[in-house]
């Protein structure tokens, strides 16, 4: 009798330990990024003073990824100052993605030169320890920057999308078997009526092609506030939307770099402050979407300069 009772009661408090313990919240990793975009390597990275700058600067300012420039033969050049700081990043629970990209890229002769930069990150990660490596790699192209933009802009568009199509194989051939993402900066007016593509039978806005090309994009949504007819959120709500519709990702970027005869586009007149509390509303607005995944710095030249 005695031995049933003393049952009872041990059983009696394991219940008790795994309701508590049920109760007590879980946390999960943490998906919202927060990316900034940095183009001046030699500058960055390739002492130890100013990789120690750089990685304390992202640390205070809660950037977990760098978007770190490695076009020309910059990477095969100075192979060893970006193995040392992508070490010193992951110590740091940083991610560093290649950055890369050229308008002339847009075009079907120069499709081959994105090919060899996406070989040269290949080779490197391949060369390099674990803690060394990319996590993925960035396309900053803009063909809009093109003479040709302005004279026949559907067939730079189509010469493009032609171009995604044959990256996304390549990618295809490493990525499958690494943990390693591909992603494309887009402007937020890739989506209007005016940039409508049909390529291969299908019609549909530019932004959608590429999103459906690549699945994650970084939109450069250039505004100085967040709310409004011409703001951030209006501007990204779309692929924010189809994202989230087609199990994508978007990040959504700012600008930061003095633009005098475009104030609107820059937070360089307001400061940092006001920048925080306008990402703040963004942040607050697409949380819990799915395809809303953070933000975004351009860049960390001109925010490491950025009044507060």
């Amino acid at each position: 009798m005695k031995n049933d009772q003393g049952k009872k009661v041990t059983f009696i408090m394991m219940l008790s330990v795994l309701v508590l313990t049920a109760c007590v919240p879980v946390e999960s990793p943490p998906t919202w990024e927060k990316g900034m975009w940095v183009w001046h390597p030699t500058e960055s990275i390739t002492t130890e003073e100013a990789r120690g700058d750089l990685l304390s600067f992202s640390k205070r300012k809660k950037i977990n990824v760098i978007y770190l420039y490695t076009g020309e033969e910059l990477l095969k050049e100075q192979t060893k100052h970006y193995q040392t700081f992508i070490k010193a990043a992951s110590e740091s629970e940083i991610q560093v993605y290649a950055l890369v990209g050229s308008p002339e890229w847009a075009k079907i002769e120069n499709h081959s030169e994105a090919t060899d930069q996406l070989s040269n990150v290949f080779t490197y990660n391949e060369n390099s320890a674990e803690d060394e490596k990319f996590s993925g790699i960035q396309f900053d192209i803009e063909p809009y920057l093109l003479d040709e933009w302005e004279k026949e802009p559907k067939r730079v568009m189509n010469e493009y999308v032609r171009g995604l199509h044959v990256w996304k194989e390549e990618m295809r051939s490493y990525s499958d078997v690494k943990d390693f993402e591909w992603m494309v900066a887009i402007p937020f007016w890739f989506d209007h009526k005016e940039y409508e593509l049909t390529y291969k039978d299908v019609g549909k806005p530019l932004a959608e092609h590429i999103m459906d090309i690549v699945g994650s994009v970084v939109m450069m949504a250039y505004r100085d506030f967040a709310e409004g007819s011409d703001s951030i959120i209006r501007h990204v709500q779309h692929e924010v939307d189809y994202a989230t519709e087609h199990d994508y990702k978007v990040i959504i970027g700012v600008e930061t770099k003095e633009l005098k005869s475009e104030e609107k586009v820059t937070f360089f007149q307001e400061g940092e402050t006001y920048m925080i509390e306008q990402l703040q509303v963004v942040e607050n607005h697409f949380k819990g979407q799915k395809g809303y995944h953070g933000q975004a710095i351009h860049d960390y030249e001109s925010y490491r300069k950025l009044k507060d």
